[in-house]
């Protein structure tokens, strides 16, 4: 259903009436804590050399992280990762850049400090735990039998580092020996096992931190020249096959927006095989679609690992991450990855990593956009680095050293020296100290980089950074307090200077300030209180203009949840804006630099209940309003900014009896754009005041027929947008009516447990009436979409 949802999404940028870059990102409301969000979305108007990557942070925070999203223009797709949604909420915005420079986001006007905004809601249901091995009540003919278990939490997720086993009511000793994964986990003693019956508890705890157990006994016999050991691997993974397919049964009238590559199907294949020995682990994960194309980056990922307690090796696609300031979950290495260890990385240990391999392939120019024109050359980009590590549980030292180069010989030799190829390296070293006793956790890191863009002999640039960061976590108290300084804009006087590191291309460069936060639960978690506060600045370079960006935000967030009750929670954020410019001048580049002083605030409240009707049957709502209110302070004849107010009410239902649900969701709003004339603006603009509304609805049904076995799935979905701006007593300068209804049936089908068969169709209908620059645009389209999949898990 996710593809459908893209899919009906690039419907509705079809008819668009624009022929520059668009993002249409498939909304997400609602998430559970402590689980990925997937965030996808449509490119129109892309080409090759257009790169999209999706910026997020937790809701209260002011540093957003990023990660490139990958995949076609008809369906691109990035993760915000688990560690990042909060209960707090998570924010985020996407951004599509060429060479460099943004040319389009979404949300379209002001991203950063107008995001997105995720409801995190927190799950209390357990883990489920399955025995594998040895079952309950089975005679083994070895003292150092395979325990194995596999567990999930649905949407949830399992935290492998959780995981411990108990064999008759003691902890084992020997936890190397344990390897925890995402869905299973293996125990093999290091020591033999008294013949006779034995019981084992396995524990472990979802991403919400509620912990689940499972608890069986079984007898060891091996006194009859019975197996000593046990050397045998255990096979598990899936194979799975879908294939998707398009049919615009109306083509829209607009042809200005060219549609996007392979708009009318695709197909993917999806491998996971692992073998899990005593002391091995071997894992093979091959992601296949007729998606990739020379003249982007990859979509296919391949990546083999062997994995052991003495560390792992990995060829292919992997993410490996050394530090903030050096190696940083980057999107893709295809290459090679060493993890060499010598001791439990939780205790005394050292540990050595290398990576070599490919983030970018070359694109040449010349070749087939997604818009079928030309697109732009871009050499291939190798990384290379390596990690030195030491620690025991109080202390850890790193010291990284990480290279990233374009490859000249990537290109064509008619195309190189159109483009300079650029170089960059990074050195820093990196200090983590835990004082278990008192909750206490102290980080800092100290680093310096070398950038080569080539051509002159002001190329060069050297820049120095350092972070030190406070993280105090009492928890029989409930209090939680951090502190994150960073300075990333140093510099070394005889260079030009700034920290911009392209190992970690979601640093945010020309950085100084601080992040804290504090929060206080009480109540056994019924009640708790967060609050947020960071202040930044750019411009450290000792730059003659007056350009210094400065930004001030605070953030609090109350959350009342009391048992069988209704929850609330409220928010509120502020966010300030100076560049501390009192007229419009003209920096040492000759760019001209208006003044810059706005306040943005945000306020959320959002209710929810829970209510049991039956044994099997219970009821969930959730209600809220968001409104967000941008402020320009300047004066008249400085004013650069629209004055906006956005107001959104959202709504949730969820009805479950036994496997059966309903849900039904939807939001509506509206915007005031307060406009200005051309006294007003710096820039001698007149923008015309408007406002506008919003609404989308969407059903969904799924129906047991027969439980685990046979599901089937309705839907409806419907969005509506009406815009209108215009000058008082002139003629409006847009107007935008669009509504999106969309049908939808699906259903799956369980053949034996391990065969999983599923079909979709859906049918979307678009009419737009537009008119931009007077130009009328009256449209329609209509799109039948299908995708049907199969896995098997052995």
């Amino acid at each position: 259903m996710k593809f459908v949802l893209s899919f009906l999404l690039f419907v509705a940028a079809s008819v668009s009436a624009f022929a520059s870059v668009q993002i249409i990102y498939n909304p997400v409301l609602t998430a559970p804590a402590g689980q990925a969000i997937d965030v996808s979305a449509i490119l129109t108007g892309a080409n090759s050399s257009t790169q999209v990557r999706l910026y997020y942070r937790v809701k209260g925070t002011d540093i957003y992280s990023s990660v490139e999203m990958g995949g076609s223009a008809s369906s691109i797709s990035g993760e915000i990762p688990a560690s990042s949604v909060d209960t707090v909420g998570v924010e985020f915005y996407i951004q599509a850049m060429v060479n460099g420079q943004p040319v389009a986001s979404s949300p379209a006007v002001n991203p950063s400090i107008s995001p997105y905004y995720v409801t995190v809601r927190r799950d209390n249901s357990k883990p489920t735990l399955t025995i594998l091995s040895p079952m309950e009540g089975d005679t083994v003919e070895t003292a150092n039998p395979v325990i194995t278990v596999s567990y999930e939490n649905g949407d949830l997720g399992i935290d492998p580092t959780s995981v411990s086993v108990e064999i008759d009511g003691n902890k084992v000793k020997d936890k190397d020996h344990i390897q925890a994964f995402n869905t299973l986990m293996s125990y093999v003693p290091s020591t033999d096992l008294s013949q006779g019956g034995h019981t084992v508890e396995v524990f472990v705890k979802n991403n919400s931190g509620t912990y689940g157990s499972i608890k069986w006994s079984f007898t060891v016999d091996s006194t009859g020249g019975g197996i000593k050991s046990v050397s045998a691997y255990h096979w598990d993974g899936h194979a799975g096959y879908e294939t998707l397919y398009g049919l615009v049964t109306q083509q829209p009238n607009n042809q200005n927006t060219p549609l996007p590559y392979r708009p009318y199907g695709a197909n993917r294949v999806d491998v996971e095989v692992n073998a899990r020995g005593a002391t091995d682990t071997y894992s093979l994960k091959v992601f296949a679609t007729d998606e990739d194309r020379t003249d982007q980056q990859a979509t296919d990922r391949f990546t083999g690992m062997l994995q052991n307690e003495e560390g792992l090796v990995v060829l292919g696609d992997y993410s490996p991450t050394f530090s903030e300031l050096s190696l940083y979950q980057p999107y893709n290495v295809r290459g090679v990855t060493l993890d060499f260890r010598d001791g439990d990385l939780n205790d005394g240990h050292y540990r050595f990593m290398a990576v070599g391999g490919q983030t970018y392939r070359a694109v040449a120019q010349g070749a087939s956009a997604f818009t079928n024109g030309t697109s732009s050359a871009t050499f291939a980009q190798n990384l290379y680095g390596t990690r030195w590590e030491l620690g025991d549980k109080y202390f850890v030292w790193g010291i990284n050293a990480v290279t990233v180069n374009d490859d000249p010989g990537s290109l064509p030799n008619a195309v190189i020296g159109t483009i300079n190829p650029q170089y960059a390296a990074v050195g820093s070293t990196d200090v983590k100290i835990q004082v278990p006793q008192i909750y206490l956790k102290l980080t800092g890191e100290l680093g310096a980089d070398y950038d080569f863009n080539g051509g002159t002999l002001l190329s060069p640039n050297l820049g120095n950074a350092y972070t030190a960061a406070l993280d105090w976590n009492i928890l029989p108290w409930g209090t939680h307090l951090t502190f994150d300084w960073k300075d990333l804009g140093g510099s070394f006087g005889f260079l030009p200077g700034g920290f911009t590191t392209m190992g970690n291309p979601g640093l945010i460069p020309d950085y100084r300030g601080y992040e804290a936060g504090f929060s206080q639960a009480a109540l056994d978690g019924q009640l708790s209180f967060t609050l947020n506060a960071n202040e930044w600045r750019n411009n450290l370079q000792n730059l003659t203009d007056e350009s210094t960006n400065e930004n001030n935000f605070i953030s609090g967030n109350i959350t009342i949840a009391p048992k069988g009750l209704p929850f609330l929670n409220l928010g509120y954020s502020l966010l300030l804006q100076n560049n501390n410019l009192s007229t419009v001048v003209m920096d040492s580049s000759g760019t001209t630099i208006s003044p810059v002083d706005n306040n943005t605030s945000n306020l959320s409240a959002m209710l929810g209940y829970t209510h049991a009707l039956t044994e099997k049957m219970a009821l969930t709502v959730n209600g809220g309003i968001q409104e967000m209110m941008l402020t320009d302070n300047l004066a008249a004849g400085l004013r650069n900014t629209q004055d906006l107010d956005n107001v959104s009410y959202l709504f949730s239902l969820l009805l479950t009896a036994g496997p059966s649900t309903l849900s039904a969701a939807g939001s509506m709003g509206y915007s005031d754009q307060y406009g200005f004339d051309s006294a007003d603006g710096a820039d001698g603009l007149t923008l015309p005041s408007g406002s506008g509304t919003n609404s989308t609805v969407s059903v969904s049904w799924m129906l047991a027929w027969i439980p685990s076995v046979l599901n089937s799935r309705l839907g409806y979905d419907l969005v509506t947008t009406d815009l209108s701006t215009g000058a008082a007593g002139s003629t409006p300068a847009a107007v935008n009516d669009d509504t999106r209804s969309t049908y939808s049936i699906g259903g799956d089908y369980t053949y034996a447990k391990v065969h999983l068969f599923s079909v979709s169709f859906g049918y979307s209908i678009v009419n737009t009436n537009d008119t931009i620059a007077s130009v009328g645009n009256p449209d329609a389209a209509s799109m039948f979409l299908s995708d049907a999949s199969y896995r098997w898990t052995f």
